[in-house]
């Protein structure tokens, strides 16, 4: 299983940075005078800090043209508090609740339906309804301002849904959030959160 874990991994790093070559060729992203080389460099060194790092950057070549529908983008405190309630509270909840439901069942079918439980939350939220949206009355839209389809709810959310890099994502996806007034999955899902 850690040989699998450890694939995985490493073609995940793999992957992302061979993209982010491509990526960073086509937008001139350079990173310390050096160019997409350099990013790939970084990524493949040490992806826990400069893969998020250069989707930060990317994500400040990106205009603000962003918001297409003429919508009022949602205002930052309002996304950084649906996110504890939906993305800390809700999670929590259905944990404990699963876990005690599965106490007496083995630990990796406990452990593999928390995770299912956790993804199917993460798409159900995005896709169907989300209380703490609701509640600071705000919502998730397509970038035409249409209700968001099962495709786009699913891509939003990879960066929660990877269990290896579920940690990871939920401090960048929230500290995106803050700094940006977006997720960093927004833009390949063409979503957007808007005052409702």
């Amino acid at each position: 299983m850690a040989i699998v874990i450890s694939l995985l991994a490493f073609l995940l790093v793999l992957i992302s940075s061979i993209w982010v070559y491509a990526d960073a060729k086509k937008k001139i992203i350079n990173v310390k005078g050096e160019g997409p080389l350099g990013w790939v460099f970084a990524c493949f060194s040490s992806w826990l800090i400069f893969f998020p790092y250069y989707l930060l950057r990317r994500g400040n070549a990106v205009t603000d043209a962003w918001w297409t529908s003429g919508l009022i983008p949602a205002h930052k405190g309002k996304r950084f508090a649906s996110d504890i309630v939906d993305l800390v509270l809700i999670p929590i909840i259905l944990g404990i609740l699963i876990g005690l439901v599965l106490l007496a069942a083995p630990e990796m079918v406990r452990s593999v339906v928390l995770v299912l439980v956790n993804v199917i939350w993460l798409v159900f939220r995005d896709w169907i309804f989300s209380p703490g949206r609701a509640m600071v009355k705000i919502k998730l839209v397509s970038l035409t301002g249409e209700k968001v389809n099962l495709a786009q709810a699913i891509i939003r959310n990879l960066g929660l849904i990877v269990p290896f890099i579920l940690v990871v994502g939920y401090y960048l996806e929230n500290g995106m959030v803050l700094a940006k007034g977006r997720r960093l999955l927004d833009h390949w899902a063409k979503t957007q959160v808007v005052e409702a």
